[in-house]
């Protein structure tokens, strides 16, 4: 009576299958374990078990059979609520595998920190040359162009080891006042071929628009994150609008806010949407839907210490078949 809720007279008569789950009973649960109590003489479990008013509690259940001239004539059950301690376990599991991110990020951290490092050494060594043999070299607008492009690709490299020492905390961000919209601008060369034919790219600006403190390349790297996510989540191809907004946010008006005035950079898809399982666990690290090889699970965790460093929040909404949107929210500048 006191953790099931039936009084004697509501449940004598009765099967005992009335405590066990509609699916465990669809199942055969009950029977087996009278049957395993019959033939070993004790069945023991744990499981699902379910109350008066239909809530359901994690159980400790040990039944014998009970005999007479070596009959049996019928069955002790004795069932305990363990539902604290399943919770506590549950807690601990979870407890476990935050450290195990935790461990993998470390190490993750270490190992790109070093490669970064290496690689931007040599990478300084070719930017440095390149620019030394277009000042030896006697003025042609072919060998011009050719090396204009090697530099911009060296230069691009560079930059991204400088993101991959930040990510690895071996080089501190560093925060400038930013326009949004011109830096959407600029990124717009790069996004538009690593976005493909098959996407519709459409950009939406205010008029006027001030700046928010952020690290460039940080940035940069985030909306190029969140535009190969939207792609990704299109695979026939569709609509993504990268739009900027400003508003002043009020006491609980958004989740993970402080009142102030904030920048919103957004990027939204047409494409399949995600599902609220999908949707709770999208900005965990490591955690990707995508294939072997296509992800790492960092892309959106990553964005979202971004947003937490600066004093924002990055949020997600999505539906099945309504395609999602990103939303990363960044305080304004004072230096605006």
């Amino acid at each position: 009576q006191r953790f099931k809720g039936y009084l004697a007279d509501e449940v004598l008569g009765l099967h005992f299958s009335l405590f066990y789950t509609p699916e465990d009973q669809a199942n055969g649960d009950p029977q087996r374990a009278l049957d395993c109590a019959a033939r070993d003489g004790v069945f023991e479990c744990e499981g699902w078990r379910v109350r008066k008013g239909g809530d359901r509690f994690w159980a400790s259940v040990v039944l014998h059979p009970i005999r007479e001239d070596g009959q049996i004539v019928g069955f002790a059950k004795v069932t305990r609520d363990v539902s604290e301690r399943k919770d506590a376990e549950r807690t601990l599991d979870r407890m476990i595998s935050a450290l195990n991110q935790s461990q993998k990020m470390e190490a993750f951290g270490r190992m790109t920190g070093g490669l970064a490092h290496d690689f931007g050494n040599v990478l300084t060594v070719v930017i440095g040359n390149l620019e030394l043999m277009r000042k030896a070299m006697p003025p042609e607008p072919k060998i011009d162009r050719l090396l204009d492009n090697a530099l911009e690709g060296a230069r691009r490299g560079a930059a991204l080891t400088h993101r991959m020492m930040v990510f690895a905390r071996r080089e501190n961000p560093a925060p400038e006042a930013l326009h949004l919209p011109s830096l959407v601008r600029g990124m717009l060369t790069l996004l538009e071929p690593a976005l493909g034919p098959k996407v519709i790219l459409e950009t939406h600006f205010p008029a006027r628009h001030n700046s928010v403190l952020a690290d460039a390349n940080q940035l940069e790297m985030a909306l190029l994150n969140l535009a190969v996510n939207a792609r990704d989540a299109m695979p026939e191809g569709g609509k993504i609008t990268i739009a900027v907004r400003e508003e002043r946010i009020g006491p609980g008006q958004v989740d993970g806010l402080t009142p102030g005035a904030y920048a919103c950079l957004s990027v939204q898809d047409s494409g399949t949407g995600m599902d609220a399982t999908t949707l709770s666990t999208a900005m965990e690290p490591f955690y990707t839907t995508k294939g072997p090889g296509r992800g790492t699970g960092l892309g959106l965790s990553m964005v979202r210490g971004l947003a937490l460093d600066a004093g924002g929040c990055l949020i997600l909404t999505s539906e099945i078949g309504k395609g999602a949107l990103a939303e990363l929210w960044l305080p304004l500048s004072e230096l605006a």
